[in-house]
């Protein structure tokens, strides 16, 4: 099953436009030609399989979670082995790549680190200060984010220096964050 998985289902990628969606029905069959779908089908389509199990039970089929599972756990390990090996640039740019992975606030959040990190590694300050300014200037609109120093519910909040210098700021690193 897995050969004829990894033969058939490239032939069924390239037919269709690269954002389409791929439903695998795991139904039927033995749980071994179920299992090599999912493991197979979730290769090589990413981010845009979508498992679905279509019970007797039901009058729809169920959405099965596990190929975004599976996307998510080979992301993190990918990028861990890169931050370990101090590849940040890279990092950032898989992040990118991989843009549904991430909220819109996350991707930015991780990819301005990741780039000021980069930057400040090479030496190259002011690169690494612009690099955070998308950063910063979400920081500011977030509810979270405080201006004064010293702690919150007694827990010690670091103090982040705008790169102007003009007060101390302290970024708000949730990914939802309302604007005042």
């Amino acid at each position: 099953m897995y050969d004829f998985y990894r033969e058939r289902l490239p032939d069924l990628q390239r037919q269709l436009p690269a954002d389409a969606l791929f439903h695998l029905l795991i139904a039927g069959g033995t749980p071994q030609m179920n299992t090599m779908l999912l493991f197979v089908g979730s290769e090589i389509f990413g981010r845009l399989a979508r498992p679905i199990y279509v019970s007797p039970d039901r009058d729809r089929a169920l959405p099965l979670d596990i190929v975004r599972q599976l996307y998510a756990e080979a992301l993190r390990r990918n990028l861990a082995a890169l931050l370990h090996a101090y590849a940040y640039g890279p990092a950032a740019d898989l992040i990118q790549r991989e843009a549904g992975a991430f909220s819109a606030e996350q991707e930015e959040l991780l990819t301005g680190v990741l780039r000021a990190v980069e930057a400040r590694r090479n030496f190259d300050f002011s690169g690494a200060a612009a690099a955070l300014d998308p950063v910063f200037a979400r920081s500011r609109n977030c509810s979270r984010t405080r201006k004064r120093r010293g702690s919150h519910h007694g827990i010690p909040r670091p103090n982040v220096v705008e790169r102007r210098g003009l007060e101390p700021r302290t970024l708000c690193l949730q990914s939802r964050c309302s604007p005042n």
